[in-house]
């Protein structure tokens, strides 16, 4: 078989922040012969191997209907029980296009399961294709750290080691993490998914107990020599569980009154006001403010907690009347307006759009060359999300309009409470691209007064 071109596109959702993780890799003959792949996110170009394109285009058409246990050197009985076994909750997908001179053929894998078998054909009655072979021959001319690779390649240790147990499951979690997930995690803001949501439900036997004491009791505990900063397995004060959504008004108002420390540090320096502001809650942000917490505390990385709660405009409003600096910036030179341009979703999209808006306007006051750096990643922001709703596409994962949504729960008559959280009718390629109108309008009115100040004064 010739290929005059071959794409793929690959999709990985699951239980990770941001959830979803997208692949666009493009391979192309070069002039001299070879071959090179483009990743269209990333904009990163790979030499690949014209010997490994020619075996994996050779392996296309080996079809094997049924796995077979002497390309596994597992039991047959064992490979039953492992494709037959429900999957967990991470969805992979991958979709291949192989263009030749006078067709396209397209292969698809939705699974889980060992090198991600199996293969489906795309228009042609042909089987599932369950011959490692494709698999291993596809994760040949992917570059070594592109999304299911290993998955691809050689998850049979991990298989074996479950062997025992039935093979129900391929690998941990966190090893089913694509390699792009492995980056350090930055402050989660706005939607109330934060990194405490799952921690704090764990409670360590001397945060439990104060948790659950009365007024009183605390301040008798207090008196009789207890600390009230003790830490749990995760790092927290029970004032911080407190922080975490939904907010504890009274058990926050109880441990304030017994001497909590507002300003308490977590094991990993984010102080409670910070949790308070990613979990969304602008009643609790303003708790905790009008109680002391110092909205100018940074983390090891520099953050603040305007960045935590730069996607919420009713936060954001809160911090800056209470002196929060809209300019500050982390280790990495990200102000509070790119945080909110993090991790888009149409969830509160009104939101984030005027918090957006409220922080440029400040910084374009502060640090004009911030504004147009931050313009500059909102523009690369739109570019990746429209590929990533291609992808959506064509993977048969098609946005519906919330106008849509809302019409079928008119006629339905079934509720659907997350459309309380939209207050935007959007898609996630729309709010990207109204993110750039925005800053774009407030670049130029500060440079238009600018040029009247100018000329009035010359």
């Amino acid at each position: 078989m010739s290929a005059r071109r071959i794409e793929i596109l690959a999709k990985w959702s699951g239980f990770a922040y941001p959830p979803d993780h997208y692949g666009k890799l493009v391979l192309t003959p070069t002039t001299e012969g070879t071959w090179q792949s483009y990743d269209e996110i990333s904009q990163e170009t790979h030499a690949v191997q014209p010997g490994d394109v020619s075996h994996f285009l050779s392996v296309i058409d080996d079809i094997e209907a049924t796995p077979q246990p002497h390309r596994f050197g597992l039991s047959a009985e064992t490979l039953e029980t492992h494709f037959s076994s429900r999957t967990r909750g991470d969805n992979r997908a991958i979709l291949i296009d192989v263009e030749e001179d006078r067709r396209t053929r397209t292969l698809k894998s939705f699974s889980n399961h060992i090198f991600m078998l199996p293969w489906r054909y795309e228009g042609k009655e042909t089987p599932p294709n369950y011959n490692p072979s494709l698999s291993i021959a596809l994760a040949a001319i992917l570059p070594l750290d592109w999304m299911f690779r290993r998955h691809l390649s050689n998850p049979l240790p991990d298989l074996k080691e479950y062997e025992g147990d039935g093979a129900k499951f391929i690998v941990s979690n966190a090893a089913a993490i694509p390699h792009q997930q492995t980056e350090d995690i930055r402050p989660i803001g706005g939607t109330g998914n934060t990194l405490s949501e799952s921690i704090y439900l764990v409670l360590s036997m001397p945060r439990e107990k104060l948790c659950s004491m009365s007024a009183t009791e605390l301040k008798e505990y207090v008196a009789s020599g207890g600390d009230l900063s003790e830490f749990d397995s995760s790092g927290e004060t029970a004032l911080m569980h407190a922080a975490a959504p939904p907010f504890h008004e009274e058990l926050f108002s109880n441990l304030l009154a017994a001497g909590a420390d507002v300003n308490e540090r977590r094991k990993d320096s984010e102080t409670g006001l910070m949790i308070a502001c990613a979990g969304g809650d602008a009643q609790a942000v303003a708790c905790w403010l009008n109680a002391g917490g110092d909205p100018d505390m940074r983390t090891t990385l520099n953050a603040t907690a305007l960045m935590y709660g730069a996607p919420d405009a009713m936060i954001v409003r809160i911090l800056l009347e209470c002196g929060a600096d809209p300019a500050a910036k982390d280790n990495d030179g990200d102000t509070a307006l790119d945080y909110a341009m993090e991790n888009m979703s149409i969830v509160h999209a009104g939101r984030r759009l005027a918090a957006i808006e409220m922080l440029a306007g400040q910084i374009v006051r502060l640090d004009l060359d911030s504004l147009r750096r931050s313009l500059e990643r909102a523009r690369e922001l739109v570019r990746k999300v429209g590929i990533h709703q291609d992808i959506d596409c064509r993977l048969g994962s098609t946005p519906i309009p919330t106008a849509e949504l809302r019409e079928l729960v008119d006629t339905g008559g079934t509720k659907l409470d997350w459309l309380e959280y939209i207050d935007l009718e959007v898609t996630e390629l729309e709010l990207a691209e109204r993110i750039v109108a925005v800053l774009e309008r407030v670049l130029q009115d500060h440079e238009q007064a600018e040029e009247d100040r100018d000329r009035h004064s010359s």
